[in-house]
């Protein structure tokens, strides 16, 4: 009998070194009252030491990754604020990732 290993099989995927972050998602729902909560993920190596900003009608907001690489953020968000809100991640090597969008509707 023959044993084949597959190498790698059971291993996450992670992201090298020489490559920015990349944001895999970026969503924003209602929660209740004036309050909406933004989510996604971040793949990177060092994930924990990412930080995501936001812009558009959020601009200059942010918050931290976790170690696998999700982030939330709970705003209340004035009923006369509607527009788009986008995300970016940036590394602990200074790169940013690709920029994603989402809106705020009230």
């Amino acid at each position: 009998m023959v044993a084949i290993a597959m190498i790698g099989a059971m291993t996450p995927a992670t992201a090298s070194p020489d490559n920015p972050p990349e944001l895999l998602s970026f969503s924003i729902v209602h929660v209740v009252d004036d309050y909406w909560l933004l989510y996604g993920e971040v793949n990177d190596e060092l994930p924990e030491y990412c930080i995501v900003f936001f812009g558009g009608v959020l601009e200059g907001y942010g918050t931290c990754a976790d170690a696998d690489g999700t982030f939330s953020y709970c705003i209340e968000i004035p009923p006369s604020v509607v527009g788009y809100v986008s995300a970016q991640a940036f590394d602990i090597r200074d790169q940013l990732s690709d920029e994603l969008y989402d809106h705020v509707y009230q």
